[in-house]
């Protein structure tokens, strides 16, 4: 549990919050009641043996998990394997156990970060046998341990269980984050995927916001699935030509698909045709035609990443199937003023951030809880203060209010935890806090190349500057022709 720097009441009250959690899981309770079951402390942790099936002691940890939601003091890691255990009765005649699979389990521990269930490659071979249990194995390789052994660990978690992120110690034995693959009948690296920006039906009548924003408000539900990675909008907005050849496009960007689309409103009426194509033959996947009341926009943007998803043969969670719905807004009129101010946003020049502020803040004052906007509004006044044309002084504050209330409305913004990060950073000049906003957008995020630019930013200023490597090498990895990653 990690509690050793505390008081010794400190370290008592959270071993009793902890065992109460533990006791009150629904496979401990199981387990113990049928006689299945084995614990006993450990210091400043537990150990317990299930005498069952290999996926009680997981199903337990991910309840753990969940309860310890409501008790941020409580930073547990945990280790599970299957192996042998013998049940033994120690000089004082307690029950203990010992044996090579509870050694084992404290290793593939040992391995883990704050948040972590890690479990052995043995029992995650078990788990890969069912398919409810696939999308939540994320394999991390082989960590080195006491006196030099090695064992391969696998990553579980779930889109609100666990933790994503890679442990620190692969991290510092790799001087690289990467090599998580998801676990199926065999390792599987993650799919690749571009949203183009979207082209007009008629060139005569180019909406250049629309057909960006189509392009955006798609990154960003693609983006919840961690199944795939999903370039960013910074990566693929220089695609936005008319004659752009969309499988040239998808090889630059080192992808597996694209999804390229056009877009035309009329009136109150917006058509939309989108498609998704195989970047190694130029196949077609899947396509579809939409024509609707504009104000049903929302609603074809959500039908598309569902054809998308069930086109590349994703298994969503529940959750994951929400999320690709998610909506951050209702309000069309919003929506529009935020399309135009991401569009001028996008240009880079004060002269267009400024009308970018102007519109995001316009979007705000008709929907208090548009939490994009609050991010676009965020971001605006991060490029801002680095533009050198304004003092930073003038814009910083603005950033941190605006990716602070981002956050208020959506914990979950990967990204916007990026900009608080800068913000504080250079605000504030609390480096502590901006590590802290940074590793939460990893976690939330860690297929974003943005969330590990920033942790590198941060890293690079703390004077870490192998681990600023890494993540900056991450970030490259992820947004291979994005420049300010390799600036």
């Amino acid at each position: 549990m990690g509690s050793s720097k505390l008081l010794t009441n400190e370290q008592s009250e959270l071993l009793r919050g902890l065992n109460q959690i533990v006791r009150s899981t629904e496979q401990f309770r199981a387990a113990e009641a049928a006689g299945k079951l084995i614990r006993l402390p450990t210091g400043d942790g537990m150990a317990l043996a299930f005498f069952s099936s290999p996926e009680a002691p997981v199903r337990c940890a991910l309840e753990i998990s969940k309860a310890l939601q409501n008790y941020p003091k409580l930073q547990l890691r945990m280790g599970v394997h299957s192996g042998p255990v013998d049940a033994v009765v120690d000089v004082n005649d307690r029950s203990n156990i010992a044996g090579a699979g509870i050694s084992m389990a404290q290793r593939v521990m040992d391995c883990a970060d704050a948040g972590h269930i890690l479990i052995s490659k043995r029992i995650a071979e078990d788990l890969a046998q069912y398919s409810k249990w696939q999308p939540h194995l994320h394999d991390l390789g082989e960590c080195e341990v006491k006196h030099g052994a090695k064992i391969d660990i696998v990553n579980v978690y779930t889109d609100e269980l666990g933790n994503p992120a890679t442990p620190d110690k692969l991290k510092q034995q790799r001087g690289k984050t990467g090599g998580v693959e998801t676990i199926g009948s065999k390792p599987q690296r993650k799919k690749r995927i571009a949203v183009l920006p979207f082209k007009p039906l008629s060139p005569e009548n180019r909406d250049q916001a629309l057909e960006l924003g189509m392009a955006d408000a798609l990154i960003t539900k693609l983006s919840n699935s961690r199944q795939i990675i999903v370039s960013s909008l910074n990566s693929v907005r220089k695609y936005g030509d008319l004659e752009q050849d969309p499988v040239a496009a998808g090889r630059e960007l080192q992808v597996n698909s694209i999804l390229e689309g056009n877009v035309q409103k009329s009136g109150d009426r917006v058509r939309v045709t989108a498609r998704l194509i195989n970047v190694a033959n130029g196949s077609s996947l899947w396509a579809g035609t939409f024509d609707e009341k504009f104000t049903d926009v929302f609603g074809v943007q959500d039908a598309i990443s569902q054809k998308v998803a069930d086109a590349l043969a994703l298994r969503l969670s529940g959750e994951e199937k929400k999320r690709l719905t998610k909506r951050y807004t209702e309000n069309v009129d919003a929506y529009q003023l935020y399309l135009i101010g991401r569009y001028h946003w996008d240009k880079f020049t004060p002269p267009d951030i400024r009308k970018g502020i102007g519109f995001f803040q316009q979007a705000i004052d008709l929907d208090p809880n548009y939490a994009l906007a609050y991010f676009g509004l965020a971001q605006a006044n991060l490029s801002l203060a680095f533009s050198a044309d304004v003092p930073s002084k003038d814009c910083l504050p603005q950033a941190k209010a605006a990716a602070m209330k981002a956050l208020e409305i959506d914990d979950l913004l990967a990204e916007a935890h990026a900009s608080l990060a800068f913000s504080i950073a250079f605000f504030d000049w609390d480096w502590t806090g901006a590590e802290r906003e940074a590793k939460r957008a990893v976690a939330l995020n860690p297929d974003s190349g943005m969330a590990h630019f920033a942790y590198a930013h941060v890293l690079s200023n703390l004077g870490r500057h192998d681990e600023a490597a890494s993540e900056g090498g991450q970030a490259i990895a992820l947004e291979p022709v994005f420049p300010l990653f390799r600036a």
